[in-house]
């Protein structure tokens, strides 16, 4: 964690961001983890092998949002602009799309891999979470690449352990468990719920 960072973390009033994409978060995802994984996919040598095409993303995350092309649809040399680009523009629930959407193409890449040899999604998953928190930002990618609401790590430790003692013998307590960890990381959080008195349940 860099020092600006570790300093704000220090004062403890940082409050976790839930509805934005601020462009110092996309730019240091842009630069500091997207850039590894997405490349134009050549024959030079020179050329360092990445699991992802840019122009293929690109057009994939344009297809899940329902984009239209233009002014996207530039030619390879200037994909890696565009992507960017749009990455830097677009809506802030629509980056989330673009980071989920990476995780996911990387999952598949790790399973369609000869012999499992690379491991692109965890790397992924652990770059992207790191900062995420840096910034305060209030979601982490689990490991089907889906983002949820952060969670405290201990409360965290405690729900993986609940769920591994969740036996087949336990089916109804496991649906009722199931309906609680949806909550936990329900968003937004129904306040009203949280503000429970006695009276309440009158």
């Amino acid at each position: 964690m860099r020092f600006s960072a570790r300093l704000a973390a220090s004062k403890g009033n940082r409050t976790l961001i839930l509805e934005d994409a601020p462009r110092s978060t996309r730019v240091g995802y842009i630069k500091g983890v997207l850039g590894e994984l997405v490349g134009t996919h050549g024959s030079s040598y020179s050329q360092r092998s990445k699991p992802l095409d840019t122009q293929d993303t690109h057009q994939a995350f344009i297809a899940l949002i329902r984009e239209e092309a233009d002014p996207w649809d530039y030619d390879n040399d200037s994909s890696w602009g565009a992507l960017t680009a749009h990455l830097k523009d677009c809506e802030w629930p629509e980056f989330y799309d673009f980071v989920e959407l990476v995780g996911a193409l990387l999952l598949k890449k790790d399973d369609d891999g000869p012999f499992n040899e690379t491991e692109y999604f965890k790397g992924y998953q652990t770059k992207l979470n790191v900062l995420l928190q840096e910034d305060t930002i209030g979601w982490s990618l689990n490991d089907k690449s889906e983002l949820h609401r952060q969670i405290p790590k201990s409360m965290g430790k405690r729900v993986t352990l609940i769920e591994s003692e969740l036996a087949d013998r336990f089916a109804t307590a496991r649906v009722h468990y199931q309906k609680a960890v949806t909550y936990l990381y329900q968003h937004p959080i129904d306040e009203a719920k949280l503000k429970w008195t006695p009276q309440s349940r009158q």
